[in-house]
């Protein structure tokens, strides 16, 4: 399992700092870091920002941390990061994982870090063994999906589409959402736009994959590496 990370912190030497713990941790990686919070709401709700785990500060300008991870914690899991204790109550509102109060020794951040890898893993765990979904359909309906006939999902604006061996179901999901429903070991993003299961890929070219009912999918630049890495891994 690879964990992507997002450091949001107003102040560089905090961040650096983080960065430098993360690399010494096997199984995570940072993809996005970010100064301004209000540019990071922006890339998450854009999607420019795709993070499984998210260290973010709480006192900091233009908007705090805890409006912060209201407005995105359907899209990440949040480790706060802080020199107040006081803000501990408020943080679990938005299902923060963990609440560390700064300075932040190695010693403590790998406490941490062993906390987020046991629950990522039990939250697989628990995808991989639920054979299926329930997601929302027109009016207040539910529509069960059998996760292994998913073929892939496609992104489009408020909405994604779930195409499945037989059928096609639109939902008023994100694709982060959507994603968080999936078992990792079976599903990867390779654009953007789209999500695929590996077990139902026909072939892979340079820039393409072919899926059942003819479907061709693009494979976007920035994810060919994950791509790569998860077919080189079955």
């Amino acid at each position: 399992m690879n964990i992507r990370c997002c450091l949001i912190d107003d102040q560089p030497a905090v961040m650096e700092l983080i960065e430098k713990y993360i690399l010494k941790m096997p199984g995570f990686e940072i993809v996005a870091k970010e100064h301004d919070p209000l540019e990071a709401l922006r890339k998450f709700e854009s999607e420019e920002i795709i993070a499984d785990l998210t260290f973010m500060d709480i006192d900091m300008p233009k908007m705090n941390g805890i409006m912060l991870g209201s407005k995105i914690k359907h899209l990440t899991t949040i480790v706060y990061l802080t020199a107040h204790r006081n803000y501990a109550p408020e943080s679990y509102e938005n299902d923060a994982i963990d609440y560390i109060v700064k300075p932040i020794p190695f010693t403590k951040f790998q406490r941490c870090m062993d906390k987020v890898k046991a629950k990522f893993e039990q939250r697989e765990s628990l995808l991989v063994t639920e054979p299926f979904i329930f997601i929302p359909g027109d009016g207040r309906e539910k529509v069960r999906v059998t996760k292994a006939d998913i073929t892939h999902i496609q992104g489009a604006s408020n909405y994604i589409w779930v195409f499945t061996i037989e059928n096609d179901y639109l939902t008023y999901l994100s694709m982060a959402e959507m994603a968080s429903y999936l078992p990792s070991k079976n599903f990867v993003r390779i654009h953007r736009s789209y999500i695929v299961n590996i077990a139902q890929i026909i072939k892979i070219d340079a820039n393409t994959v072919y899926m059942p009912r003819g479907r061709e999918i693009p494979i976007a630049e920035s994810f060919k590496k994950e791509l790569t890495a998860r077919i080189r891994l079955r």
